[in-house]
């Protein structure tokens, strides 16, 4: 008798542990699996990261000439803003909705000179500033 309460109550344990798994399992729960490890370094030419509907929203690369760049576009995949560096400089370039049109642009030239342009809904340049190493106002 002692050996069949024994294997009845084995029977009713497992019974309620498939029980517990399927109800958990049932409302998303995940027995979690050891993490894969994580990378330290990621190396790469480019990035792409899109969103949930696969529409580009960040783009970070190294161009062959050697610049590097950032392009971060609106949630209709426009480019609205672009940071880049080169030997020549560096910049940060900020585009109308449409995506095309630049609008406002910052810059640092590989003599010190700093400068702000601002342009018109047509892209033309309209006005800014730039200011030397020195402190004198030069032309952006």
């Amino acid at each position: 008798m002692k050996t069949l309460d024994t294997g009845r109550n084995a029977f009713l344990a497992l019974m309620v542990g498939i029980g517990i798994g399927i109800g958990l399992n049932h409302l998303g729960v995940r027995v979690a699996a050891a993490a894969p490890e994580v990378p330290k370094v990621l190396t790469a030419q480019q990035f792409l990261i899109v969103d949930e509907k696969g529409v580009k929203r960040l783009e970070m690369g190294a161009e062959p000439g050697g610049a590097s760049s950032i392009v971060i576009y609106d949630s209709d995949g426009k480019r609205r803003v672009g940071i880049g560096a080169e030997k020549k400089g560096a910049g940060v370039n900020l585009f109308s909705p449409d995506g095309k049109t630049l609008r406002l642009a910052a810059h640092l030239k590989p003599d010190g000179v700093a400068g702000v342009t601002a342009y018109d809904g047509e892209g033309k340049p309209k006005g800014g500033f730039a200011v030397n190493m020195a402190g004198s106002e030069g032309t952006p």
